[in-house]
């Protein structure tokens, strides 16, 4: 059953939105934004990306020409003008603006509770905990049982219980606030783990609590033994969450010196045999919206490193689709037409790699990891981000040397194979109208576009093989998606 999520009527699209991050702008003018860019939820469950092309523009242009609801019916559009308010997604889906959900973005949430209000440190340490009291409620229900069953006071209870370790800061009622997109996601996940076989009444449910953090105190010390450097604790297992049969057998398993940590492959034996005989099982968490696309993978173990291919760059895209400034970043184009979206996390910051999933964010690597495949991979050694802003300082500066490296960065990688803008006539420009873009640029667009030059005119430098592209790349990807050689076993619950 997917959750009944409720679409805005037409009066809502003739109004501002009301709170968040977007409050006082026109729903009509947010859509127009989120147009090739922004995932908009509908009705139905589905995530999807809205075509920026002139038919959904051109609709979204008449509905900001009705200043209030009382130019629309009771029943909501003009009669007969229906479909002029049905726009096409990506994947030439018609949809009605009625079924489009009223989330954050365009104003919605409940106050407190509303997550845009959230730091995403603070959203995903709730949802994790809500997961874990789901998880406890639901594995002492009867089999199937319906969302409403799940009562804040067995949730309370739950909490309460030994059958639920979270971080000692955590709060019940913080925790159960989420808005019901969070409660139902928590129910399908619980559900399909039931179904699935991997959690039962039988297991207690961690997160972020001594019996957990035991487990990556052994990793570190497995690491320090191989004398390699300590991978961080989601690199190598990414379990947000772990479901355990036995805390003593933890205890035994991960003491200090033990057999297990002696190195990292006998240390990620023992995660294997554990996981497998259901007795430790490390889980990572993505939303889920929609039951019928969940999945459950297992990952990094036997079955996954014997089928695993590496990975490999089939393109570049440096420009946005109004030119080279347009975009604050870029995207690498692997395998499958898959996206690495390149960018600084935040105005002037590092650079930061992460994988676009159908529904989400993927994993990231940041600029230490970037750093360190280029190192090993391409024998490459680029700027940190403190000497890239002094870069900016002198390119603000109209220092001449420094703006024509920026330029050869970019010529290269305009003019590279790779670059799926090659053949434009309109997203490659000539180093006179580079200049003259350049001049009209905030400072912090200056950076993240430099930025992402760093690396990819790498890439796209012909001396450069095609070997070391693919490498660089691979390691990168197994990196944001915790698939490294030294990485552990886990399951993988997504959309």
């Amino acid at each position: 059953m997917v959750a009944k999520l409720k679409g805005m009527p037409a009066a809502e699209w003739v109004k501002k939105s009301s709170q968040g991050p977007n409050k006082g702008i026109p729903r009509a003018n947010l859509m127009i934004s989120a147009l090739g860019k922004i995932a908009i939820l509908q009705r139905d469950g589905k995530e999807d990306i809205f075509a920026d092309n002139q038919e959904n523009r051109t609709k979204l242009q008449i509905l900001q020409g009705y200043k209030n609801d009382n130019e629309l019916t009771a029943d909501g559009w003009p009669t007969g003008k229906q479909n002029q308010f049905k726009l096409r997604t990506k994947s030439q889906r018609l949809v009605s603006l009625n079924d489009v959900v009223k989330t954050a973005y365009f104003g919605g949430g409940t106050g407190e509770k509303d997550t845009n209000k959230m730091s995403a440190t603070k959203l995903t340490a709730m949802f994790e905990s809500l997961q874990c009291l789901y998880c406890a409620v639901m594995t002492k229900l009867p089999a199937n049982a319906a969302k409403e069953k799940v009562t804040n006071t067995l949730l309370q209870a739950a909490f309460n219980s030994s059958r639920v370790k979270l971080n000692s800061t955590t709060i019940f009622k913080e925790v159960v606030s989420l808005d019901d997109s969070w409660h139902w996601s928590s129910y399908y996940v619980a559900q399909g783990l039931i179904k699935q076989g991997y959690i039962s009444g039988a297991y207690s449910f961690h997160r972020d609590d001594a019996v957990m953090n035991s487990i990556y105190k052994s990793k570190a010390r497995a690491f320090k033994n191989n004398e390699i450097p300590n991978l961080n604790n989601d690199k190598w297992n990414p379990g947000d969450i772990w479901a355990i049969k036995d805390t003593k057998l933890v205890a035994d398993i991960f003491k200090e010196k033990s057999l297990a940590e002696s190195s990292v492959l006998s240390l990620n034996d023992e995660i294997q045999k554990a996981f497998f005989d259901k007795t430790i099982m490390g889980i990572s968490l993505k939303k889920v919206i929609n039951p019928k696309l969940m999945k459950m993978t297992v990952m990094n173990d036997n079955k996954f490193r014997a089928q695993q291919k590496p990975h490999t760059l089939e393109g570049i895209q440096l420009a946005g689709a109004k030119g080279l400034f347009s975009m604050q970043g870029g995207f690498l184009i692997i395998e499958g037409n898959q996206k690495i979206d390149v960018r600084p996390a935040a105005a002037n910051g590092a650079l930061n790699m992460e994988m676009i999933l159908s529904t989400a964010r993927g994993g990231k690597a940041g600029q230490s990891a970037q750093q360190q495949a280029a190192s090993d991979f391409m024998n490459y050694t680029y700027p940190d981000n403190q000497a890239q802003l002094l870069e900016d300082r002198r390119i603000t500066d109209n220092n001449e040397i420094e703006i024509k490296k920026f330029w050869k960065m970019i010529d290269t990688i305009q003019n590279s194979p790779l670059n799926i803008h090659r053949t434009s006539t309109t997203l490659k420009v000539d180093e006179a109208i580079f200049r003259a873009e350049l001049n009209n640029q905030e400072q912090n667009v200056i950076h993240a576009k430099k930025a992402v030059a760093h690396v990819f005119s790498k890439l796209a430098d012909p001396r450069t093989t095609k070997k070391q592209r693919n490498d660089f790349v691979d390691y990168l990807v197994n990196y944001a998606s915790s698939t490294l050689p030294e990485s552990s076993v886990y399951l993988k619950v997504y959309q």
